[in-house]
């Protein structure tokens, strides 16, 4: 098996969407190795971080799709969004 450097192992996070199949096939490793380098290195932050640039780049589209009136995106956006609104499918009930 062969040892990664802390600077490749950063390298192949960067970039990563923090997917660890993304790190593993910059890497050219399997899944399993690519996460116990990044357990190892303590880069479980930044791959976190990496996937928190995704979301925002995804919430922004998302937005640009709404600003177009794209209908698709702005119910999208109210069932999962607009619920304290009242923008439901269905009536949630909390059974005890």
């Amino acid at each position: 098996m062969r040892k990664f450097q802390k600077s490749e192992v950063k390298e192949a996070v960067d970039g990563s969407f923090g997917y660890v199949s993304h790190v593993a096939k910059k890497l050219n490793c399997d899944w399993t190795t690519a996460d116990k380098n990044i357990k190892k290195f303590n880069l479980q932050n930044d791959l976190e971080v990496q996937h928190e640039i995704l979301m925002d780049q995804v919430e922004g589209a998302l937005i640009k799709k709404i600003k177009e009136g794209d209908t698709a995106a702005i119910i999208f956006f109210l069932k999962t969004r607009g619920k304290k609104r009242g923008y439901v499918e269905r009536i949630e009930t909390n059974m005890m």
